[in-house]
């Protein structure tokens, strides 16, 4: 077996690679469009299917040291779209979201737990299926299925996590698409100009940019990357103490949790 080794910049550069691929698919690919799955997950999926099939004459090794820092400013950066001007915006359904959206997060791992139990395997892997991915994504997963390795000794935790989060966006793609098309139809809530079977993320994209500010400028990107680090700086200091907690939490979430908050 020929084992291909990237460094920190080939490592980047191939997941760059792998990123195009899946924009390019979704544009080329009207169901990948339509149903609105996200270009990472389209390039990284092809990705697993090919490192799948060549896993008997090629292996490969990244350098993964920025994983951690790119995931946290990933999440830094959500938060720092959100204002509390939005949510005042929202209104009373923001709340009633929050509420039966925290509700069916409860169900989903009591139910993943449940079906743990019922089907004779860990009840940690039953959480990898449940809220963990099907509301937290690949991201979150990945850091829950390396905590669930590393401290409990879990053996599968990735592949699943990886599994289950694929899954799940792909149905809720699938599933949520048509269901969604079908209330903004009945409720006429399209935009006049846009016709709800075209409405992808690339018409939505456009009809955003329209009304943008224009291109992003040197200042704006700098005064955004300093938002960005000084909110995960805020996060890290907040959370120094969490590792002595009682509680088993991943350094990584608390530290994209608190950065989120102060983006905000």
């Amino acid at each position: 077996m020929t084992e291909l080794r990237f460094n920190l910049v080939e490592t980047v550069a191939f997941a760059t690679a792998i990123l195009w691929l899946g924009m390019f698919l979704r544009k080329r690919i009207s169901f990948l469009s339509k149903y609105n799955i996200p270009a990472p997950v389209i390039g990284g999926v092809i990705f697993a299917l090919a490192s799948w099939a060549l896993k008997d004459s090629f292996s490969f090794n990244f350098d993964m040291l920025v994983k951690d820092p790119l995931m946290i400013t990933f999440f830094t950066s959500i938060g720092l779209a959100a204002s509390f001007k939005m949510l005042k915006q929202g209104g009373p359904q923001v709340f009633i979201f929050l509420m039966i959206a925290s509700v069916l997060v409860i169900l989903q791992d009591v139910l993943a737990v449940a079906l743990s139990y019922a089907t004779g395997i860990h009840p940690l892997l039953g959480m990898l299926a449940g809220s963990i991915t099907m509301s937290g994504g690949h991201g979150t997963g990945a850091v829950y299925a390396n905590l669930f390795e590393k401290q409990y000794g879990l053996a599968g935790g990735m592949e699943l996590a990886m599994a289950a989060a694929t899954f799940g966006l792909v149905m809720g793609s699938i599933l949520g698409g048509p269901v969604a098309r079908r209330i903004i139809e009945r409720n006429h809530l399209a935009k006049s100009h846009l016709n709800p079977d075209e409405m992808t993320y690339e018409t939505v994209d456009e009809s955003l940019d329209a009304a943008s500010d224009g291109p992003v400028s040197a200042s704006v990107l700098m005064t955004t990357l300093m938002q960005i680090t000084i909110a995960m700086s805020a996060g890290a200091s907040s959370t120094r103490n969490w590792s002595r907690s009682a509680y088993s939490f991943p350094r990584i979430c608390a530290r994209s949790s608190s950065a989120s908050l102060s983006a905000t």
